[in-house]
């Protein structure tokens, strides 16, 4: 104790004590209510691919999964977004897919959700859930007149089908950013691309993301003739048939919008092509996307920048036990696998029956020759072929 009037007394005070022990216990509040949250993530992700899901994914390359981001974690990410839209200096044209944003409230639409979960599930959980945390994110905003006839704010049918025909897969070389996207003689491509919308787009040419449902299996045919391969990793992105060429090797198919409100997420596999549509609309269409790569893209533990092999054999690295329907959460998930399965379309077996399809893929894998980094065939598969189960403008 010591007099009132010393210059070294401290004052302990009861209130602050209080707000102490209150933050302390909102802070313990929460944190436990983030771990039921977690807790419940798998079932969750479980009960999102159910036997239809995956049949119309394996048929359209992509799938919506609707309000699976929280409103927090989205109004986070437009704050953020609009806080550097503030801020910035010059031209928005950096908004529109050539940033890429590290801070917690974009990485957060990936991490913080079930989209982790998700992923294990598709492509396999070898690594745990942490190995599909995200370290950046690509913002793609679009505003209205982007990509619309001439300078106006205005499109129309036939200019709505044009901009489709010009759709692209990425990762393959060319000049959007320069040091970034120039990198010719390889293509640099991933397992699945993330969409997650921020906006609601509500109806064609608001600047929403077109996919061409079933062109992953078309573009992989149209890879495996002559040498398509070579000529996509020297040229690019020019060497792919878009634009006059699209109507033959996407015979039959039609684009579609993909619509959107906050929160839904669009998950597509590497090989569908895509494109995005003109924003017409009198609002900024906010999105950003992820790009992910599963275990197949490691070799001897560590992660490569290509693999031709998947784009081949699209579902190649996914895995086989969700597309057999042995989903444990939700109907429509399946029994063990004694139907037919989306991706063969023939009863499963089990693991026989996976094995026979691996033996399959890897008599293919030895006909081809595997480029970008990957190792030489000697007798043995690459892990490219194994069942263990990220670049343009979207």
């Amino acid at each position: 104790m010591v007099k009132r009037s010393s210059g070294t007394r401290i004052v302990f005070d009861a209130t602050g004590n209080a707000a102490v022990e209150g933050m302390a216990r909102e802070r313990k509040e929460r944190e436990d209510k983030e771990r039921e949250e977690r807790d419940m993530m798998p079932a969750i992700a479980e009960s999102l691919l159910t036997w239809d899901a995956m049949a119309s994914f394996v048929g359209n390359g992509y799938m919506k999964l609707e309000q699976v981001i929280s409103q927090d974690l989205v109004d986070a990410a437009v704050k953020e977004i609009n806080h550097e839209l503030g801020v910035a200096q010059g031209s928005t044209d950096q908004f529109k897919a050539k940033t890429f944003a590290s801070e917690d409230a974009i990485t957060d639409l990936f991490n913080r959700s079930v989209l982790p979960y998700v992923m294990a599930r598709l492509l396999g959980d070898d690594y745990g859930r942490m190995k599909y945390r995200q370290g950046a994110g690509q913002l793609a905003l679009r505003f209205p007149g982007d990509a619309c006839v001439g300078k106006t704010a205005q499109s129309n049918e036939a200019h709505f089908k044009n901009i489709a025909s010009h759709w692209h897969i990425d990762g393959c070389a060319n000049g959007f950013i320069k040091g970034v996207t120039d990198h010719y003689g390889e293509v640099r491509n991933f397992d699945v691309l993330v969409g997650v919308c921020l906006s609601e787009t509500k109806s064609e040419n608001s600047g929403e993301l077109v996919c061409w449902p079933g062109s992953h299996d078309r573009l992989s045919a149209w890879l495996a003739v002559d040498d398509n391969m070579k000529k996509l990793k020297e040229k690019g992105n020019v060497h792919l048939p878009t634009g006059e060429g699209t109507p033959s090797v996407f015979e039959g198919l039609a684009p579609v919008s993909c619509l959107a409100k906050p929160g839904d997420v669009y998950v597509a596999n590497y090989m569908v092509a895509h494109a995005i549509a003109p924003n017409a609309s009198p609002h900024i269409r906010y999105a950003v996307y992820f790009r992910v790569k599963g275990p197949g893209f490691r070799v001897g533990g560590r992660e490569v920048g290509g693999c031709e092999v998947s784009m081949l054999q699209p579902w190649v690295h996914w895995n086989q036990d969700v597309f057999n329907g042995e989903s444990k959460v939700g109907e429509g998930g399946g029994g063990g696998g004694k139907g037919a399965t989306p991706l063969t379309g023939k009863a499963s077996g089990g693991e026989e029956e996976w094995e026979s399809y691996d033996e399959a893929l890897m008599k293919e894998e030895g006909k081809l020759e595997v480029r970008g980094g990957w190792p030489e065939r000697s007798g043995s598969s690459t892990h490219c072929i194994t069942h263990q189960h990220n670049f343009r403008n979207n």
